[in-house]
């Protein structure tokens, strides 16, 4: 419950900023943005050879890593990124997972699910110890 508050608010900002980049490139499909595959981009995308829609995937895609990687730096902002902090990023991830996925999920805009995996590594690392039940 420390984080949740936090996570919140970082997953309206999140959000905001995916739902920019979505806009930018007319996609409604968050799947389609986080498979690093898109079936078709719009027509006022300007592009519809091949090589067109690649350069359109790779600009995408490097928007897309931008934008994990700036929250990737906002979750660490306060805190030690070293194993004497582990447990406290584990509980702040948690949170982060919560908010997407819970029940406290904000109705005002759709349900994205890509915020928590921002910190994949640690929500693979809280599965692992709770299924050795060391959490």
């Amino acid at each position: 419950e420390q984080y949740l508050e936090d996570a919140q608010v970082t997953q309206l900002d999140y959000n905001q900023e995916l739902f920019v980049i979505m806009r930018r490139y007319d996609l409604i499909d968050e799947q389609e943005v986080f498979s690093g595959f898109v079936k078709e981009f719009s027509s006022k995308m300007g592009s519809f050879t091949q090589r067109g829609n690649r350069q359109l995937q790779e600009r995408l895609n490097r928007e897309i890593s931008t934008l994990r990687k700036d929250f990737r730096a906002i979750f660490w902002s306060d805190m030690e990124h070293d194993d004497d902090h582990l447990y406290e990023a584990m509980k702040k991830a948690s949170a982060w997972y919560q908010v997407a996925y819970g029940k406290g999920h904000s109705g005002h805009q759709p349900n994205l699910i890509s915020f928590p995996w921002v910190m994949s590594d640690l929500l693979c690392k809280i599965k692992v110890l709770s299924d050795r039940q060391e959490i």
